[in-house]
């Protein structure tokens, strides 16, 4: 009886001890210069003082990873004392970027330059500003203020000038017009999770639409919406970052609506992200989009959802076409060729469908072939490790029924 009573006390004596040696003494985060210790510690759930978790100790890791200003993060662990002392290492990717694209299919050419910082004050805020040539300037300046002081809410504020010039068939005849859209917004952000979040916002705007004639002079005021613009976007952001290969998912629900000061008409548009990204080889990633849109069915010209070599089919040219609905689905398969210390390459082959529904038509313009655009093709990447995304993208889409075009970009297509 006493040496069974021995033999209890001792298994218990070794639970307790066992627990006591997973207990987490110490956090550090090592590897940072420019970003501040305490803004990288929210994404860190584990806790001095807890058991220690593999599991929860990875997703923590992962976390860190997943932000736009980290790149690689590497987790090692020293047992002293029964209690475990934890170092995250980072390595900072540059967070100060200049933006510079090219763009370049048949008749068009378009190019942006700017700078972004994804860092500032070493919090995550992010400032945005660019200047885009497209046929006409247009002009663009974005300011986010990233889970302020620690709690599950971000700020956003806009201001954007945007000028382009839009073929646009009305009655069967084809003209040229001069787009105008200048919009200042603000927007809260509310986090319910680190991945999971609601952003609501209101903006003013007033949008026109200008003839010109055969020598590209503006001849009349065709279309002018001027008015506020409410929006909501939830965003599900399952996304795992290891440099430039990504796993999981992304979906993005947007919804808006204009009210225009100078009538009771108003404008109601919805469109849907859906991203998904899967890794079959160490090499290898394979990216899918889907993206689905309605708006308000006015049979007017001007309508929201653009057919375009640098929006949704590459190859397809120019704001080529409009509709009130869309359904675009985007597929790559990107292989690594080769991997060095900052700079990788990448080949891609794709496919790009979409399909619209015209303005004043119903849902029966789906399913019709006329309305239905199918380019595939292949393209390089040529990819800056030490930065965001920093990609220089140039592809070759390519239907067969009608001819192909290259199209130059910077930064992955979706």
């Amino acid at each position: 009886m006493i040496r069974c009573f021995a033999a209890i006390i001792l298994n218990i004596s070794i639970c307790f001890m066992s627990d006591a040696q997973e207990v987490i003494e110490s956090i550090e985060i090592k590897g940072i210069k420019r970003t501040e210790e305490q803004y990288l510690r929210q994404f860190i759930y584990s806790r001095p003082g807890e058991t220690y978790d593999s599991l929860k100790v990875e997703n923590d890791r992962q976390r860190l990873a997943n932000l736009p200003t980290i790149g690689e993060v590497s987790v090692t662990y020293i047992l002293e004392t029964g209690a475990y002392r934890l170092t995250f290492t980072c390595s900072e990717l540059l967070s100060v970027e200049p933006i510079f694209g090219l763009g370049k299919s048949y008749k068009n050419f378009w190019c942006r330059v700017g700078v972004q910082d994804s860092n500032i004050s070493g919090k995550g805020h992010e400032l945005i500003a660019y200047y885009q040539y497209y046929d006409r300037h247009s002009a663009v300046l974005k300011y986010r203020l990233n889970r302020i002081h620690g709690t599950p809410w971000s700020f956003t504020s806009s201001l954007t000038k945007w000028s382009t010039v839009e073929p646009i068939t009305i009655d069967g005849s084809d003209g040229t017009y001069d787009y105008d859209n200048l919009n200042l917004g603000i927007s809260s952000i509310r986090h319910f999770s680190f991945q999971q979040s609601l952003e609501v916002g209101v903006s003013g705007l007033d949008e026109k639409y200008m003839e010109r004639d055969d020598n590209g002079n503006k001849k009349a005021l065709m279309f002018r919406r001027a008015g506020l613009q409410a929006k909501a976007a939830f965003t599900s952001n399952y996304l795992n970052y290891n440099l430039f290969y990504i796993k999981g998912w992304f979906n993005q629900l947007n919804v808006q609506t204009i009210d225009r000061f100078a009538s009771t008409e108003r404008f109601d548009l919805f469109f849907n992200d859906l991203k998904f990204f899967s890794k079959p080889y160490k090499s290898a990633n394979i990216a899918v989009r889907l993206r689905i849109g309605l708006s308000t069915n006015v049979n007017r010209p001007f309508a929201p959802f653009v057919l375009d070599n640098f929006v949704n089919i590459r190859g397809v040219g120019n704001r080529v076409d409009r509709g009130t609905g869309s359904v675009v689905l985007n597929a790559e398969f990107r292989q690594t060729i080769f991997d060095g210390n900052k700079i990788a390459g990448q080949g891609v082959v794709f496919t790009d469908l979409g399909t619209w529904r015209l303005p004043g038509g119903n849902f029966k313009d789906f399913t019709m072939s006329k309305n239905m655009k199918s380019f595939s093709g292949a393209g390089l990447r040529l990819i800056y490790k030490h930065g965001f995304d920093t990609v220089l993208r140039i592809d070759y889409g390519h239907d067969f029924r009608e001819s192909g075009d290259f199209v130059f970009g910077i930064g992955q297509y979706f």
